[in-house]
């Protein structure tokens, strides 16, 4: 957890497993951080109800309310849930993580340039919402309507992604399109007319999605009401132009419909509203120019794994020994003394206990006359005798020179897997090319030490 979150929040660095990163939301019910879960491999957002809230009966059951609807909700355009609890007086619901701002940031953001946004990305982030509608109300769970009212659609709730992608979020006060609302909820600059009289429907979402519609294009709410009582004088507000040329009519169309005060004469669906919304041939998805408007106005992409990084501990890797260390001491196993030069040389093999097979062996050097037959071969198996050379020049030769000469610049000690090997390979060399092997590695008046093969 950053420290400078830290000074700011009541909460433990722990909840219900989740370790807590960095605060990226807060509101009047409780916070939502970057978490991350051993086991999980990317970082969740974690909503979070503070324990004096999760007590009040009426927000604990808001807060399962909006589990369960979110639980039931599986589309691209809708954040997903990953896991609904309770730890230590905290609830709490893990969500994918979104690195992204809301549609009102991003939309401010681009006024304080002198900007806004471009129509064709306007029609694209409303097409995405009421793709993401379209599926909350149409929603059958065994041939049994489900259907969700989302009651919050807000530019506040209207998540855009550093990849340009589009997200409906808060599903805080919605409910279940069977139950009823007979409850006044939600904005009220982007509350349709009969949801503020108690009687939420689609339509009501639908209204409220044409709002943010007219809030792009204008930059305005639908409605002007910070109270109750501004929102009861101005519950029916006229469809004002956006003063733009460059609006096209069936976008236009949209807009206006959508907003129509009477439910009975707005549009019936979300589908309804995607129909429209397609007939003009400009509309199309636009999510690599909406990424590029992200990164010129909010900034590059965050994937949140950053912010794992200080959890993980780095064990620093010992270096490896330097080559030259004892090079004139053959590094020895509990089986064997392994030597292996570059590819073009032998592997030469030293086995100190082998009295049924082999006699005691060090480790010798291949005289000059014996390198082409050594280089062919990829198993070279010595007898008693001492080494010509020592040191570097004994332990690590250089591909294109004898043994005795020059020094390579790697040395690698292979350890009891290539022994096992090396021996199976001897086992199959008969007598006779062992003798003949020695014969070219040893001295004339050593030849006899190696020619006795024990059977």
């Amino acid at each position: 957890m950053r420290a400078m979150d830290l000074e700011h929040t009541c909460l433990p660095g722990r909840i219900g497993g989740y370790r807590l990163l960095r605060r990226i939301g807060r509101g009047g019910m409780g916070e939502v951080w970057l978490a991350r879960k051993p086991g999980l491999v990317k970082p969740c957002a974690l909503k979070i109800v503070l324990p004096e809230h999760a007590r009040n009966p009426e927000y604990r059951q808001r807060f399962l309310d909006e589990a369960r609807i979110l639980s039931t909700l599986r589309h691209g355009c809708i954040v997903t849930v990953i896991e609904v609890g309770e730890a230590d007086g905290y609830l709490f619901i893990a969500m994918d993580y979104i690195d992204g701002v809301n549609l009102r940031t991003l939309c401010e953001a681009l006024v304080a340039q002198g900007r806004r946004l471009p129509v064709i990305v306007s029609s694209y982030v409303i097409g995405e919402v009421f793709e993401a509608l379209r599926h909350a109300h149409t929603r059958t769970i065994g041939g049994v309507s489900h259907g969700v009212i989302h009651r919050d659609v807000t530019p506040d709730n209207v998540m855009i992604s550093s990849e340009g992608e589009v997200f409906l979020s808060d599903f805080g006060i919605a409910c279940f399109g069977a139950d009823g609302s007979a409850e006044m909820c939600g904005k009220l600059q982007y509350m349709a007319p009969e949801q503020g009289m108690g009687s939420a429907s689609y339509r009501s979402d639908i209204w409220s999605a044409c709002g943010v519609l007219h809030y792009m294009l204008t930059g305005e709410p639908p409605r002007h009401a910070l109270t109750v009582t501004e929102f009861m004088e101005n519950m029916h507000p006229l469809v004002r132009p956006t003063g733009r040329r460059d609006v096209p009519e069936p976008l236009e169309r949209l807009r206006a419909s959508g907003l129509e005060p009477d439910a009975g004469r707005r549009l019936a669906s979300a589908k309804d509203a995607l129909l429209l919304l397609e007939s003009w041939l400009g509309y199309r998805k636009t999510t690599t120019m909406l990424a590029e408007i992200y990164a010129d106005v909010i900034g590059p992409a965050r994937s949140g794994i950053t912010d794992l990084m200080p959890m993980a501990v780095v064990q620093p890797r010992a270096p490896a020994p330097p080559c030259t260390a004892a090079r004139d001491q053959p590094l020895e196993t509990a089986a064997a003394t392994i030597v292996v030069g570059r590819a073009d040389h032998a592997l030469r093999f030293v086995e100190p206990d082998a009295p049924r097979l082999f006699r005691r062996k060090r480790l010798v050097a291949i005289p000059e006359d014996a390198a082409a037959e050594a280089s062919r071969s990829s198993l070279e198996v010595t007898g008693e005798a001492h080494p010509t050379g020592t040191g570097e020049d004994a332990a690590c030769p250089e591909p294109s020179s004898p043994v005795e000469r020059g020094s390579p610049k790697r040395c690698v000690v292979v350890g009891f897997v290539v022994a096992v090997v090396g021996l199976a390979v001897g086992l199959a060399a008969t007598c006779e090319t062992v003798g003949a092997l020695g014969q070219a590695a040893r001295p004339a008046a050593e030849v006899g030490a190696f020619d006795e093969c024990s059977g």
